[in-house]
């Protein structure tokens, strides 16, 4: 049987079973055997007429995925700018902790962190050539939020050694050191008097103290109170030098045209404090003139304009001391 009577047998048998006209139609194959429309490959049949249809492939559309960059936020540097030169020193204060380094007004700095309540308005900051270290602030311009920046401890405190220097006329008798807004002063520190020229010392942890000196006799050629005692050896170096100003009265019946002094130690020698040829004229009887001496004990002796000298006397000139009379 041909092919065309196959297939109007089964749309006749295909309308008997299922109550309508079953239709079967075949696309003609493109020339040279080419695809169809859509990209698929039509039906065929064998050399036998077996008809064989071919399911055609459908593209799937592929999916493409753009990378997003989610930016990362970078907080601005709190950073100062030097409202006048600045010491930065390796702890919150300028003068109990070492020096480091100078930042000279108008510089800018990063601050990378801040001091704890105890040492207040001191940040640690970075210099641009990345030294690192402790500078006060409150002088200063701060740009940014500095309660942003994490606290940080400060370093222990160094131990300094305090020198005391005697510049008097006079040794020196008790070095008295206690913590500032101690009740007692403590032990003298002095083991024995300090003499003339001398020099002692003494380790202290850099802080705040009250000292005060005095001399042989008691008196207090040096006091003070809540002091700083640092590294620098401007502040921890005390020179007792009190110089003291005071008047000499002429109650002798003769005028002096010399008044002389001599150091407290055997080999000094006379030296003028008043000499008629160069001050002026005579010292007259009755007459107040007034004079500066270092502290201390002097050897004292004057030579009336009429010729002779007196005897020496010694003197004590110290600070609070208004008037000599002589004689």
């Amino acid at each position: 049987m041909k092919i065309g009577k196959l297939l109007q047998t089964a749309a006749i048998l295909g309308a008997a079973l299922f109550g309508g006209a079953c239709i079967l139609q075949t696309a003609a194959p493109a020339a040279g055997g080419g695809t169809g429309q859509n990209g698929s490959t039509p039906a065929t049949s064998d050399s036998a007429g077996a008809f064989t249809p071919t399911i055609g492939a459908t593209d799937s559309p592929t999916a493409t995925f753009t990378p997003s960059i989610t930016p990362t936020l970078t907080a601005a540097p709190v950073t100062m700018i030097a409202g006048q030169k600045l010491s930065c020193v390796k702890g919150p204060h300028y003068i109990l902790f070492e020096w480091v380094t100078a930042i000279e007004k108008g510089d800018t700095v990063v601050l990378t962190a801040r001091s704890t309540p105890d040492w207040p308005d001191y940040y640690y900051v970075r210099k641009s050539d990345g030294t690192e270290c402790w500078a006060y602030g409150k002088s200063s311009t701060v740009n940014g939020d500095p309660a942003t920046l994490p606290l940080r401890d400060a370093p222990p405190l160094p131990i300094v050694k305090y020198i005391v220097n005697n510049q008097v006329k006079i040794p020196l008798k008790t070095l008295f050191i206690r913590k500032a807004g101690d009740g007692a002063w403590g032990a003298n520190r002095f083991a024995s008097e300090l003499d003339l020229a001398g020099s002692f010392s003494v380790e202290l942890t850099a802080g705040f103290y009250d000292v005060q000196v005095t001399d042989h006799f008691g008196t207090v050629l040096y006091q003070e109170y809540n002091r700083p005692i640092g590294p620098d050896p401007a502040y921890r170096t005390q020179n007792i030098n009190n110089d003291v100003t005071f008047t000499i009265t002429n109650n002798l019946p003769a005028n002096y045209c010399k008044i002389e002094i001599k150091d407290p130690v055997p080999s000094a020698p006379w030296r003028a404090i008043f000499n008629s040829a160069t001050d002026g004229g005579p010292f007259h009887t009755g007459e107040t003139k007034q004079f500066t001496l270092r502290a201390g004990g002097y050897g004292i002796r004057v030579t009336a304009c009429g010729g002779g000298t007196s005897a020496p006397v010694l003197f004590y000139i110290y600070p609070g001391m208004a008037n000599i009379t002589w004689p």
